[in-house]
């Protein structure tokens, strides 16, 4: 099976092959940028009515554009996700994107994956409910005993340790939701199903998976930082201050776009690896694209074809060759 180096790798050198691979995140940025300013438009305006005295409806009209402004931000990321994961499948598969197709994955999977992500919120959103009666008992403790701070501090860090444990492993067990739901073409409960049985079939090779994704990004940052503090050094004199704000710009625009290839690569990879996982074909500039099956995969298929095999023996009758009837004519 291919390593998650090779995964990385292969990856990124499908992106220099595709570039139009960057198309559906940058169009969802363009597009995120319009609707929030729109929506921050109509708050500063819903605002200024607060000085009218009507204070309870303007309170009303923002929380109404707040939730207006969830909702289509989730659809565009749900459309925008679906056409990224569908360019990164044919590109994976097929070492070709045709970019108009975008428009097509979008419009078939949005919905299932807006309504993932609702699961999935709704999912997240447990860990904060289950964890608040702990932190509110153990504070209250605190409270009336006259515990020091300390302790109660101490508590609550507890608390949101181990809602942040749950939010970990949550989001590893059904990291694949997304993914399965595009590239297999399946329904909301069954793209559930799916990442679970990927995680109990693969456990530790998605969790090596998510840790290199961590990895690549906490290095990226390692390295920004240092060199931004490299060009703080220019600023301890007023004559190289403005060398030093240059080079600070410079550093703030590379990061953008490395953040914003880093996130088109981490749905190329995913892409890459959940094909992997599951057995799909996947194209790596030969005449013909490969199938790199799992050996759990390759098991069931050789049960199937042994099956298949002995049925047809039994079926059909012996076919009998020149040589066997002439030593039947000759006896």
């Amino acid at each position: 099976m291919e390593s998650i180096s090779d995964t990385i790798t292969k990856g990124y050198h499908t992106l220099k092959k595709n570039q139009s691979l960057v198309s559906p995140m940058l169009i969802y940025l363009v597009v995120n940028f319009i609707v929030s300013f729109v929506i921050q438009i109509l708050s500063m305006f819903t605002a200024v009515l607060g000085y009218t005295g009507s204070y309870s409806i303007v309170m009303i009209i923002l929380l109404i554009l707040s939730l207006i402004s969830i909702v289509i931000m989730m659809v565009l990321g749900a459309y925008f996700s679906a056409g990224a994961i569908g360019l990164a499948k044919d590109a994976t598969s097929t070492g070709k994107v045709n970019w108009s197709d975008m428009w097509a994955y979008g419009k078939k999977y949005y919905v299932r994956l807006f309504l993932a992500q609702i699961v999935l919120t709704l999912i997240s959103f447990v860990s904060v409910l289950f964890f608040i009666p702990f932190i509110y008992e153990y504070s209250t403790y605190v409270t009336f005993m006259g515990v020091s701070s300390t302790a109660m501090v101490t508590y609550l860090i507890l608390g949101l340790l181990l809602a942040l444990i749950y939010l970990i492993v949550v989001s590893i067990i059904l990291y694949f939701v997304s993914y399965a739901i595009v590239i297999d073409d399946l329904s909301v409960t069954e793209g559930f199903k799916k990442s679970y049985k990927l995680f109990r079939e693969h456990t530790v090779k998605i969790i090596l998976f998510n840790l290199a994704i961590i990895g690549i990004a906490i290095f990226i940052g390692i390295v920004f930082s240092l060199i931004m503090a490299f060009s703080v050094v220019f600023f301890i004199s007023p004559a190289l201050a403005i060398i030093g704000l240059l080079i600070m710009m410079i550093v703030y625009l590379i990061l953008i776009v490395v953040f914003f290839l880093f996130l088109v690569l981490i749905y190329i990879w995913s892409t890459r690896y959940y094909m992997v996982l599951t057995g799909k074909p996947i194209f790596d500039g030969d005449n013909e694209p490969h199938q790199d099956i799992p050996q759990n995969h390759l098991a069931e298929m050789r049960s199937e074809e042994e099956t298949a095999s002995s049925s047809q023996t039994e079926e059909n009758p012996q076919i009998k060759t020149d040589d066997d009837e002439e030593s039947e004519l000759n006896n």
